[in-house]
């Protein structure tokens, strides 16, 4: 463009008051007084980008990131790869909230009819790729998948193709070969079923806790915890059941904005799943609904296994994870979808009724009769953030928001947003985190797919969707 921007950085003593220096028809360069990263304003459509510089040659630049589940660490990982610090802000501990508290670890490209998901190959070698880099392969278990198809005609008009398109990756197994792999599965409805001999189990608790230490390594970052519990007026709460509604998003936009000034965030990026719309004004529209999922963990009623050696996919799943066993997961939808009320019982602890009454009986007796000698031990709980369906099927969300908000020191602070993994945080977390992260480097929001950028009709009508889940 023509600028000199060496004579800039020498030049900053005669700057004026604001920092500003203008370069006639190109725009502005700007050094920002908390980090010293240089910005280049646009005079043609005003954007900011960042130029990752600062002086001394060291970039600072600071990401504040709301969550810290699977996608919040993701992006911690990849914006700290690039030279960055980051904060990230939760009411719970790395990796121990939200959807990422109950995942069971379930690693494949496949939908449950046995097609690809949208960039499932991609999201799996991404996924494996940063579990290794973090020295966490020891929470893998490479046990393969069995999955049982629900009648005849699914495992014909569904398998049977899926069978003939990936033959390298998937298997089919009669029924003396269930009985002899996996003694105990039920598999009367169908003469046979598919294995997935690539598909792994990981362990998301020791995996995030990995990933997060990974990151506190590097001394680029630091975690911030929050209690949720003590900012709203009970009293008032109980005279105005939409007060709680609007308190909440405008304390936690107050809180994000105080803590954003304070530790000087250049820019924020909210990975809250359910709860992103509720962060802040600017994210209000993003299109997710929460679903509450929950497991019931089993172990030995007595000394010995719980026998299974590798998960089982039916209508409900079961995963050995150690010495028990995760059956799950229920599907707890708000009674009122979009009443601030009804969605907000979804984020209360476990309740085992419901889970055991949506679980139970449908694993021991179409699933793993042997479950009935097995002691259940706990429930785990997390709401999942299930995001609007393309022709592409379940694909997560991420992008910048329309608005900015405004900041003491800086004239806007740009809001990204990674949520609606739904059911497949573990697949997308690496991929879309890589992808959201160089997107901000560039300051180029196309470098995201179009598929995950879709918060309004017309975002929706571009990538085609369809009512109906595939």
């Amino acid at each position: 463009m023509g600028i000199d921007l060496s004579l800039f950085v020498s030049g900053l003593g005669s700057s004026r008051k604001d920092g500003r220096f203008l370069f006639g028809n190109h725009g502005a360069l700007k050094l920002s007084g908390r980090t010293g990263v240089v910005l280049l304003r646009s005079r043609c459509n005003g954007s900011t980008r960042f130029l990752c510089m600062r002086t001394g040659g060291e970039d600072k630049r600071r990401v504040l990131i709301v969550g810290g589940g699977l996608a919040g660490l993701a992006v911690a990982h990849f914006w700290i790869q690039k030279g960055g610090f980051v904060n990230i802000l939760d009411t719970h501990t790395a990796g121990n909230g939200g959807a990422t508290k109950a995942a069971a670890g379930l690693l494949h490209p496949f939908t449950p009819k046995l097609k690809k998901c949208w960039r499932g190959d991609d999201g799996v070698r991404s996924a494996l790729e940063l579990i290794s880099s973090v020295g966490a392969i020891h929470a893998v278990n490479s046990c393969g998948v069995l999955r049982l198809a629900k009648s005849e005609q699914v495992m014909q008009e569904y398998y049977a193709p899926a069978l003939r398109d990936y033959p390298d990756e998937l298997e089919v197994w009669n029924a003396k070969t269930i009985a002899e792999r996996c003694p105990g599965v039920n598999n009367s409805r169908t003469e046979s079923a598919v294995y997935m001999p690539h598909a792994v189990v990981v362990n998301v608790a020791h995996y995030t806790q990995a990933l997060w230490q990974s990151c506190v390594n590097t001394g680029r970052a630091s975690y911030q915890l929050i209690d949720q519990s003590s900012v709203i007026d009970q009293q008032q709460k109980q005279c105005d059941p939409e007060y709680e509604y609007e308190s909440e998003r405008t304390i936690n936009q107050a809180r994000i904005h105080q803590v954003a000034t304070k530790w000087g965030a250049d820019v924020i990026v909210v990975a809250a799943g359910a709860k992103t719309p509720w962060m802040t004004s600017a994210l209000s529209e993003v299109p997710v609904r929460p679903c509450r999922g929950q497991n019931l963990h089993f172990v030995p009623a007595a000394a010995g296994t719980t026998g299974l050696k590798m998960a089982v996919l039916g209508e409900k799943y079961l995963v050995p994870m150690g010495s028990h066993l995760v059956c799950g997961a229920s599907f707890e939808y708000p009674k009122t979808p979009g009443n601030f009320e009804s969605e907000n019982v979804l984020f209360a602890k476990e309740d085992l009724g419901i889970a055991s009454d949506q679980l139970l009986e449908t694993v021991q007796e179409r699933v793993y009769s042997p479950m009935r000698s097995l002691k259940c031990s706990h429930a785990s709980v997390g709401v999942r953030a299930l995001p609007l369906r393309s022709h592409f099927g379940s694909v997560p969300l991420a992008g910048k928001s329309r608005k900015q908000i405004r900041l003491p020191g800086i004239e806007h602070t740009a809001v990204w947003y990674f949520t609606g993994l739904g059911s497949r945080g573990l697949l997308h977390h690496a991929l879309v985190g890589r992808m959201l992260v160089d997107a901000i480097f560039s300051g180029d929001e196309t470098v995201l797919p179009i598929e995950v950028r879709r918060l309004t009709k017309g975002d929706m009508k571009a990538v085609q969707v369809c009512a109906e889940p595939q």
